[in-house]
């Protein structure tokens, strides 16, 4: 019989009792590298040489994806009354908050400003650039709150420093009712800050999907990026696993035990249904949504020992195997490339446990990782550059690592801090949403594709696990 260890990452406590579990001493990354690579650096995160920065340089080139401390400033938003002072100061905290997480910024601690009343106005004028300048700000985030009967008005402007000029400034109205939903128009601003600044899209207004245990409960629990307005998906008192969510973030396939047998189904968020699209005797697990959102990839192992990726329509419908695994051989985790053309995936026909890629046919099927004896949990990145994973090193630790989709080059991001699994990727590429023991229990944290700029994000009791990164939920 299958069964769950829900004391293990979901991800690998579910390839574990599958069978990946090897009694051969481990070899170290390093010894299986071929002679030219094998050095300690290759499997450790370089530190990246310190550039000079340009006070005036307003726009950042974060296009070729390398990571910028953009100096902005933050003070908190003016309000009159000790209402709207408080509220004030919750708004900046939230803005303060997104853009840290984004690891663009470098958001200036608010005990250095010297600015002081009366000359602390958001509109130009009101106030002076010079305190700003001392404190070496690049830009310069400044806003107002007002009541209005049971509702609110925000103001903000953003200036740079330097050339003192006004590059983005809105004004709007919140009514009681949008009044409730607070954060959510926050992140909003915090992502039309992080465009001016960045000419790219941020993260601000997605969602994060994950797997939360709460006692014997593993239920389907889905937040904004910041782990805040964390909300319950399924509550079926039994095994909810893996959530994949759809390219249009309506849908989010998982595996369930609720009927007995691992399972597959759709939830559509909208309605909070969920519908069966896959019970073939066994597991069905692992779903991964084609680009278009037509297709799902997903592995099954129809009753026998071994398991394979097959590929249906996402209504259940025209089911076709793409791999043919030999006796005990298990083909595992589908992750699609961003054009639909190629699958990445886990395999052990070779022994250990490896990433594989194949076309999205399941012809060209090749070996990408040799490194290591443990590599789980592909999930190609949006530009198709990279395929990040699960590895575990020479000392028995996992860790997260990426792997060149050309060249096979590997990169390691987390180190010496903990288990870190199960990673997913933020839809415009530049971070990444994992599991982590680091701070004891599994919990959720963000760091940038770098591995850099790593921050705790769920705090409530229980642990966090599978994380999923939704698409952008404003264009």
């Amino acid at each position: 019989m299958f069964q769950f260890r829900v004391g293990l990452p979901s991800q690998l406590g579910l390839t574990l009792l599958l069978g990946f579990v090897f009694l051969a001493p481990t070899m170290s990354y390093a010894q299986r590298a071929p002679l030219s690579m094998r050095t300690s650096s290759l499997f450790q995160v370089k530190k990246s040489k310190k550039k000079n920065k340009k006070v005036a340089q307003l726009t950042l080139t974060v296009n070729k994806f390398k990571t910028k401390n953009y100096a902005i400033a933050m003070p908190d938003f003016l309000g009159a009354g000790s209402t709207a002072s408080t509220l004030g100061k919750k708004i900046a905290k939230v803005l303060r908050n997104d853009l840290t997480l984004s690891g663009v910024f470098q958001v200036i601690s608010p005990s250095t400003y010297v600015e002081q009343a009366p000359k602390n106005g958001i509109d130009p004028g009101k106030f002076d650039f010079k305190p700003w300048r001392m404190i070496k700000a690049q830009a310069l985030l400044k806003g107002r709150v007002l009541t209005q009967g049971s509702g609110i008005r925000i103001q903000y402007r953003l200036y740079e420093v330097g050339s003192d000029k006004k590059v983005l400034s809105e004004d709007f109205i919140l009514n009681s009712q949008q009044r409730k939903n607070l954060r959510w128009y926050l992140h909003l601003i915090s992502e039309k800050v992080y465009r001016k600044l960045t000419n790219t899209k941020g993260i601000f207004t997605t969602k994060i999907v994950c797997v939360r245990m709460t006692g014997r409960s593993q239920e389907l629990w889905y937040m904004d990026f910041d782990g805040n307005n964390a909300r319950r998906l399924t509550n079926n008192g039994s095994i909810n696993a893996l959530p994949a969510w759809s390219p249009g973030g309506r849908y989010i396939a998982y595996t369930s035990w609720k009927n007995r047998n691992p399972d597959l189904y759709i939830l559509d968020r909208t309605t909070g249904r969920s519908r069966k699209v896959s019970s073939k005797r066994g597991l069905n697990t692992g779903a991964a949504w084609s680009p278009k959102g037509d297709k799902l990839a997903f592995s099954a192992s129809l009753g026998r020992a071994n398991m394979d990726i097959y590929l249906m329509d996402s209504d259940g419908t025209g089911m076709r195997r793409l791999t043919r695994a030999k006796s005990w051989v298990r083909n595992l985790s589908p992750s699609w490339s961003p054009d639909g053309k190629q699958i990445a995936f886990v395999s052990n026909r070779y022994r250990h446990p490896h990433i594989f890629v194949m076309n999205a046919d399941g012809s060209g099927q090749r070996q990408l990782t040799t490194q290591g004896k443990y590599n789980q949990a592909p999930k190609w990145s949006p530009q198709g550059e990279w395929i990040l994973f699960t590895g575990r090193d020479e000392k028995n630790r996992f860790d997260l690592f990426k792997v060149s989709a050309k060249t096979g080059k590997i990169k390691r991001l987390t180190q010496k801090a903990g288990n870190n699994t199960e990673a997913s990727w933020s839809p415009n590429g530049r971070n990444i949403v994992f599991t982590s023991t680091r701070n004891g229990v599994p919990k959720l944290f963000i760091m940038t594709h770098e591995g850099k700029g790593v921050r705790q994000i769920t705090f409530m009791p229980g642990t966090f696990q599978t994380p999923s990164w939704s698409p952008a939920f404003f264009r």
